[in-house]
């Protein structure tokens, strides 16, 4: 595939081979230079992308104009993250108090930890997990502290943001609960913890290498390699290929063939080697299958990181998308029950007992009208919502290739 002229300079620009070749960055013209800072604003790198024409003596090229703008997002992002490490500072106080200890997921962990630059690495919300015994006892803790629920869903406690500092927070009780398919061994993943910061003793972080396996999977199988642009994908560079971080490959690569999430795993590194240069050894990209990865999931995926086409998970959910990708009638009922009927529809307000039974079957067919409703919308559509069903319903299938191999391995071992 052919990735446009802007793109491929702006991939240049924060490489890890990137070379400080002053006569070709010289030749980029004005009109360039600020297309690249819309595209690494859109791809959500615009603050590493200033520390890496920083790091490299490279903000001299750029116009005056284009520069203050990235200039503008890296102190924004300085900003921002240090309002947040210091309500982690807060919420792991109060949970300390409580005997609660925390693993910080994602970038909470990234950016203070693995960049060891909080100005580098932008973030959303804050995600924390704590001991599925305890979760409860957490969100009242966080409930204390001012946060007011904004959203009930998925696998974890309500979305919480803080009414004075507009942070949002999601407290995860489990790392599985959130994917079809249970990856993680969730012992395994506190027995190897690591403590973050020696000033509190209840904040860890995941170990590198199951860092590195919770983004790919996260990115992969939770969000089908849509809406991140390229910034998990300098998070894999950062992990990996810098000095200062202990990473094992060896580790890395036993752990995610236990976990049966090749597919995944390997679609995301090998994106992060084309496109940024992440280096990895050729023994792991043969035991992951990265050669064997079908080219048209390759192309497509790699459309949908750098954002050449439109995300229609955006109009269509993605449990009607697969919903039409199992194979299966029992695969689908479970769909439906799993995800269509999920806490965010069936909840108390919504039960028999509130609504009356009349009033809960008229709830109940509302739901299937609308479920069908989008089915045939999305199969009667233009070319193009076809065309990303079929990429989904590929991709989906692809990336369970791992798991059920693992799940007949189990089945015939006991």
């Amino acid at each position: 595939m052919q990735i446009p002229q802007q793109i491929q300079l702006l991939l240049k620009l924060i490489r890890s081979d990137l070379n400080s070749d002053s006569e070709k960055i010289s030749k980029i013209k004005s009109h360039d230079w600020e297309a690249i800072a819309t595209l690494s604003s859109t791809l959500d790198i615009s603050s590493y992308l200033f520390h890496s024409l920083k790091a490299n003596n490279l903000l001299g090229f750029l116009p005056e104009n284009t520069r203050e703008r990235l200039y503008f997002s890296y102190r924004r992002t300085t900003i921002a993250n240090l309002m947040r490490y210091l309500e982690i500072k807060r919420l792991a106080q109060a949970l300390g108090k409580e005997g609660i200890s925390i693993i910080l997921l994602k970038g909470s962990h990234l950016a203070k930890w693995v960049y060891n630059n909080i100005a580098i690495r932008e973030m959303l919300d804050l995600d924390i997990l704590v001991p599925a015994q305890k979760a409860t006892k957490a969100f009242e803790v966080a409930r204390s502290l001012g946060y007011e629920i904004i959203q009930e869903e998925g696998g974890h406690l309500p979305v919480l943001k803080s009414i004075s500092t507009k942070m949002i927070l999601e407290i995860h009780h489990s790392l599985n609960g959130i994917y079809d398919m249970k990856f993680f061994n969730e012992d395994e993943l506190w027995n190897h913890r690591i403590l973050l910061d020696s000033e509190f003793e209840n904040v860890y972080g995941l170990e590198l290498e199951n860092l590195l396996i919770h983004l790919c999977i996260h990115l992969a199988y939770h969000h089908f390699m849509f809406g991140h642009g390229l910034r998990p994908f300098c998070d894999i560079l950062q992990i990996t290929n810098n000095p200062k971080n202990s990473f094992s490959w060896a580790k890395f690569q036993k752990r995610v063939i236990e976990m049966g999430c090749e597919p995944g795993v390997a679609l995301c590194l090998k994106l992060g080697k084309d496109l940024l240069g992440v280096k990895i050894p050729e023994e792991v990209e043969q035991a992951l299958g990265m050669p064997n990865i079908p080219e048209v999931i390759y192309t497509n995926s790699l459309k949908h990181v750098l954002k050449l086409e439109k995300n229609l998970l955006s109009c269509f959910p993605a449990l009607i998308l697969l919903f039409l990708g199992h194979d299966s009638f029992e695969g689908r009922l479970k769909i439906i029950k799993r995800r269509f009927f999920s806490k965010k529809y069936i909840s108390p307000s919504n039960s028999p007992q509130n609504l009356g039974k009349k009033n809960y079957w008229e709830f109940l067919r509302n739901r299937l009208e609308t479920f069908f409703t989008t089915i045939w919308d999305l199969l009667g559509n233009a070319g193009e919502t076809r065309k990303f069903a079929r990429h989904l319903i590929s991709l989906v299938r692809f990336l369970h290739r791992g798991w059920s191999k693992k799940k007949k391995t189990t089945l015939q071992v006991n």
